[in-house]
């Protein structure tokens, strides 16, 4: 294979991108800005190994404005977005215009989970290990997860109690219910001393037990 190769033809594409063909045959396409900023013209003799450093700078820009895209529509970690990114683009361009973004202080690992795990938190009443699980799905580093924790303020506690407020107070007057709600508390991740102090807490007439016994 020579080292150079002719630019033969440039033909612009339905989504504004242009087609371009060396040596008689279609190569790939190039986003316009960066197609004006290279030296590939028809007519050109060029080297391969430069057509690659173009084509390279192109995918840098289409992944880009991708991100842009998606992070206009809600937050994300950094390793959730290179996730999203190398769906569509090689794994080296996602994770160099990431960390572009992340330099420009529009991804940010510990914003995201801080704000996250105060959504589940407040708003789903998770237990604090759920929503270290959750975090970490994410791509959020372990300590991190544990440093926004213990932060933030969030109390295994207070989460069941609002629990039992709002999704198993009426269940808590027979004992059969009392041992299944302390079990339906466990299946969420909360610890059972935990579940069964807030229920003592709530219901003064509240009668321990195996948690798991229907």
């Amino acid at each position: 294979m020579s080292e150079c190769g002719e630019i033969t033809g440039l033909e612009k594409t339905k989504r504004g991108r242009y087609s371009v063909f060396v040596d008689g045959e279609f190569l790939w396409s190039l986003d316009g800005e960066t197609l004006l900023k290279s030296r590939v013209r028809p007519g050109a003799v060029l080297e391969y190994a430069y057509l690659e450093e173009v084509k390279a700078q192109s995918d840098a820009v289409g992944c880009r404005e991708k991100a842009l895209t998606l992070l206009g529509q809600r937050a994300y970690a950094r390793g959730e977005l290179v996730e999203r990114l190398c769906r569509d683009w090689p794994r080296p361009t996602a994770r160099q215009v990431v960390a572009q973004l992340e330099e420009a202080g529009l991804v940010s690992d510990g914003d995201y989970a801080f704000r996250l795990a105060d959504e589940l938190y407040r708003y789903k009443h998770l237990s604090r290990r759920f929503i270290e699980l959750e975090l970490q799905k994410r791509g959020i580093a372990p300590a991190l997860c544990r440093e926004v924790l213990d932060a933030g303020g969030f109390d295994d506690g207070a989460s069941i109690r609002a629990l039992l407020e709002q999704k198993y107070a009426a269940r808590l007057g027979d004992r059969a219910q009392r041992q299944k709600v302390l079990a339906a508390l466990a299946r969420r991740g909360f610890g059972y001393g935990d579940c069964r102090a807030a229920m003592e807490e709530y219901d003064t007439d509240y009668e321990t037990g195996d948690p798991y016994v229907d």
